[in-house]
């Protein structure tokens, strides 16, 4: 199981698990909160994308039900979205004010935070130099994986500390 995987590396001295609202990151934030000996906390600041119209659907049934909307027009814009899908700028948004907490209010602090594939590659670009255009040209780490993020100063830019590690 991925989350055991994951548990059997977690850190010993952290002190808050964060997890998206979700059932499978509440899942694996449990069995973190299990080994770690520390209580799950709920931030839905962490949830996944809104998918609108695709969520629950693979890209072939999207497309069949939906074919005036395209994976680029629906889901790679960062202003607006088709059919209830939340628009990369509100995702980025608000996963940079909770990091900007964490990271300032929180500063010598390890925290997990269990969340979402989109989540991921939101927190990997704002700890990045890329343009907006760039914005899926990185690698998102892989389910059971980590990726620590840090802040050098108070109010400044987020850093990727390492280069994520397989759990097992």
């Amino acid at each position: 199981m991925q989350a055991d995987a994951l548990a059997a590396h977690i850190p010993r001295d952290v002190s808050r698990i964060l997890s998206s609202p979700l059932l499978r990151a509440k899942q694996t934030a449990d069995r973190l909160s299990h080994i770690a000996g520390r209580p799950v906390e709920i931030e839905h600041a962490f949830i996944e994308r809104d998918f609108g119209f695709c969520e629950g659907l693979t890209w072939p049934e999207a497309n069949a039900i939906h074919p005036h909307l395209t994976f680029a027009s629906a889901l790679e814009s960062w202003d607006s979205a088709g059919d209830g899908v939340e628009p990369i700028r509100a995702v980025v948004r608000r996963v940079a004010s909770a990091m900007s907490m964490l990271l300032d209010d929180h500063r010598d602090e390890r925290i997990v935070v269990v969340t979402h594939g989109f989540v991921i590659v939101a927190v990997q670009w704002l700890a990045s130099s890329l343009s907006e255009d760039d914005f899926f040209t990185h690698r998102m780490i892989d389910n059971a994986q980590w990726l620590e993020v840090t802040r050098p100063a108070p109010g400044g830019n987020l850093h990727r500390a390492n280069v994520p590690l397989r759990a097992g």
